[in-house]
């Protein structure tokens, strides 16, 4: 799977640290600013922050310290891992783009860089500052922009869209087209949507009609691993895309796969597995990562007026139980 996509998201984010990087220090507090917008107004960027936000990190206490100031003058916040040193830089960042601008001496980023400046030269305050608490941030930023991370985005964005707006529509096109077709047309939606985000994929020719394997049917080295099932209340399908999405990754010597449910049913879906996660069920398997997501398009009527709806829960042991046996799809 190549992408333009993750191109010109690298272009961007190294266009704006260079911005940054060149500011005199007496306009570097209005860089920070934009460099901070720009990662905010990017869902992609904004949601990794997200998921960075959530690490709970030891060090958060002194961090706030340097933050307000508190921290003793003669002690720095130093950092164990990178990880760490990156969720320290989203709190430092946005508390000091919210700061008020007084002297420009009296920039809270110029102050935090004064502190770790071996020398008292002013001009520098600014340059240590963005290789403390930039550089961390952006390095993490431009690692998490691989393949599986822009996938697992572009599919949670998949998930909202066709919930909130297209419902109704997905369902009716799946019904339309009967149980076996309406699958088929379903995964062809998915497929449309992220080649129409920019993933690149290069499908033969001959997909364009007929009822053909949207995977085995793509070219090049590197496959999208994506399948697509529905569920409709039985795990059985579900079991097999399970054992298909596994064979794929083993086939194409790929690290990950993801798996679509489309849920038609009055069933709710749950995955229990050892990774938590709110979007995805997260299962690994010889060395192989499997992410589960679901997709409900179904007409099951509101909370207000439906009773308790029943789980269909597949466990890690369900799943990997099914490589070894041969499941019957719905």
């Amino acid at each position: 799977m190549d992408s333009k996509l993750l191109q010109t998201l690298r272009y961007r984010l190294q266009n704006r640290v260079r911005r940054l990087k060149s500011a005199t220090w007496q306009g570097y507090h209005w860089q920070l600013v934009q460099f901070w917008g720009f990662l905010n107004s990017s869902e992609i960027f904004s949601s990794i922050m997200r998921l960075l936000e959530q690490e709970k990190t030891a060090i958060m206490e002194d961090v706030q310290g340097l933050i307000d100031g508190s921290l003793p003058r003669d002690e720095c916040v130093n950092f164990k891992n990178e990880k760490d040193h990156a969720a320290a830089c989203i709190f430092v960042l946005r508390a000091c783009v919210a700061a008020e601008v007084g002297h420009v001496m009296n920039q809270k980023e110029i102050l935090i860089g004064k502190r770790y400046a071996m020398d008292g030269r002013s001009d520098n305050f600014a340059e240590i500052f963005t290789e403390m608490f930039v550089m961390p941030l952006y390095e993490y930023l431009d690692e998490q922009l691989d393949s599986r991370n822009l996938l697992l985005y572009l599919l949670v964005r998949y998930k909202h869209v066709s919930e909130w707006f297209r419902r109704e529509s997905l369902l009716k096109r799946y019904k339309d087209a009967g149980t076996r077709r309406g699958e088929k047309v379903l995964a062809s939606d998915l497929y449309e949507f992220l080649y129409s985000q920019g993933l690149d994929f290069h499908i033969e020719p001959k997909s364009a009609t007929g009822e053909i394997d949207l995977i085995s049917e793509q070219v090049g080295d590197e496959r999208l691993l994506v399948d697509a099932k529905v569920f409709s209340g039985s795990p059985s399908n579900i079991k097999a895309g399970f054992h298909q999405i596994y064979t794929y990754t083993a086939t194409y010597n790929q690290p990950f796969g993801c798996l679509a449910i489309f849920n038609v049913g009055d069933n709710q879906l749950c995955f229990a597995s050892q990774h938590d996660d709110p979007q995805f069920g997260i299962f690994s398997v010889s060395g192989q990562t499997l992410f589960m997501i679901t997709i409900d398009i179904s007409d099951k009527p509101s909370a207000s007026k439906r009773g308790p709806l029943k789980q269909v829960v597949l466990t890690e042991q369900d799943l990997i139980q099914s490589l070894e046996e041969e499941i019957p799809e719905d």
